[in-house]
């Protein structure tokens, strides 16, 4: 997926007769991850925790995907994604659990939440998987047991919601 720039997201306001071919190709993108979405009642979502938040791959396609006018009422503020379950499943190299000295570091669930509730997706389910460090990081192996436990907690449950995987 192209990662946008200022100028590709700006071109989605320009009317498609007017588009050079490049903002046409961008726009097209968009409109093909908006339509997926659209097409879709099921959402899972990947998410691995990098420096305390998202990819930037998936920081690029969420810039495609909340679009005023398109996902949202711009007056309003009114996701038109709505209807829709969504399940974030997310990996991460410490604890950031509420209670646990990291939890203010937590910046990846909170955007995520944000960012999809702008667009109307309110039925956000989040499954963790922490301290995947703990088996790569000497000083993290005191932690191995809460990762394994973790780790098993989140395979349960996405065997309990039978969320495809793999």
């Amino acid at each position: 997926m192209p990662y946008p720039d200022l100028p590709s997201l700006a071109d989605a306001f320009i009317p498609p007769g007017e588009r050079t071919p490049e903002q046409a190709a961008s726009a097209a993108v968009t409109e093909r991850l908006i339509a997926d979405l659209e097409a879709a009642d099921t959402y899972v979502f990947g998410v691995p925790m990098y420096n305390f938040s998202v990819p930037a791959v998936f920081k690029s396609w969420v810039d495609r995907i909340v679009l005023p006018g398109r996902t949202f009422d711009p007056d309003t503020r009114e996701g038109k994604l709505t209807g829709k379950d969504v399940t974030v499943i997310t990996a991460r190299g410490g604890s950031y659990a509420p209670g646990t000295p990291r939890a203010p570091f937590d910046f990846q669930e909170p955007w995520i939440r944000a960012a999809l509730e702008q667009v109307g997706l309110r039925d956000i389910r989040f499954l963790h998987a922490e301290m995947t460090l703990a088996h790569s990081m000497p000083k993290l192996a005191q932690f191995k047991q809460l990762a394994e436990e973790s780790r098993a907690r989140a395979l349960r449950t996405i065997e309990e919601l039978h969320v495809p995987v793999g």
